[in-house]
């Protein structure tokens, strides 16, 4: 399998068998060839991320509704448009060409006409491309940055229009990778001089001792410290959501 077939098959088993995203991610390195891994893992975050908004894009060139569609039609248009909207080094005929091949494997003949037409009119149109107006900030919000609209009011009732929005746009930023250390087994340092010697550069956490930030690349299969426990993934926000709560034993 290619890189975007392996992306292809993964969106799929997120969307239709409900598999965990990061089961799914960490799968999909797993296949790829080490080149092709940043662009799997930007692809298939970057879609999941901005499926709201990719989907709005999508239907303003479709004549077909989204949920009319076949699941693997769906991921096809969704990661087409993610390369030519979000991804400046992708040339959008690689995008389109790339996803047609796509749709001769995975949909049949009429399918691949339809992906190929929709792609082309969206790479022709693509700074023409209109969101919801702010007079309908819920809309808005929630369509442009992809956010249930729920979510959105109670943001908007708590913080304004311009706290939100700002909210939104910074939570939708890439803030790097971050390892929880295992206090059980390891400390900051030692975690820390295991990764250098595995080639990982890593820096302990400002404020947050027990989390290292990961600069470059880091595919943490390959990594002997982590098979031996050391450290987990975990995000800034989920490890502080913790550390607010305090919990005791028992």
């Amino acid at each position: 399998m290619n890189a975007r077939e392996i992306i292809l098959k993964a969106l799929y088993n997120i969307e239709e068998k409900g598999e965990y995203f990061t089961h799914a991610l960490s799968s999909s390195i797993a296949l790829c060839e080490e080149r092709d891994r940043s662009f799997v893992t930007e692809v298939i975050y970057g879609v999941i991320k901005n499926k709201t908004a990719l989907d709005y894009i999508i239907m303003q060139f479709s004549s077909v509704k989204m949920k009319k569609m076949t699941p693997w039609v769906r991921n096809i248009l969704r990661m087409g448009t993610f390369q030519m909207y979000y991804m400046d080094k992708i040339p959008h005929s690689a995008a389109c060409n790339e996803s047609v091949k796509l749709s001769k494997k995975y949909a049949h003949t009429a399918a691949g006409r339809f992906i190929n037409g929709v792609l082309r009119n969206i790479s022709r149109n693509i700074d023409n491309i209109r969101f919801p107006s702010a007079e309908e900030p819920v809309k808005y919000l929630s369509t442009f940055y992809s956010y249930p609209e729920w979510m959105t009011e109670k943001l908007l009732d708590q913080y304004g229009f311009d706290d939100c929005e700002s909210f939104m746009s910074e939570s939708n930023k890439s803030h790097g990778v971050t390892l929880r250390v295992n206090p059980l087994l390891s400390n900051p340092e030692k975690v820390t001089a295991a990764l250098e010697s595995e080639g990982v550069h890593a820096e302990v956490l400002k404020n947050s001792p027990a989390l290292l930030t990961v600069s470059g690349k880091i595919n943490i299969n390959n990594l002997k410290s982590y098979k031996n426990g050391l450290f987990s993934l975990q995000n800034f926000s989920s490890y502080k959501a913790v550390e607010a709560l305090d919990p005791k034993c028992g």
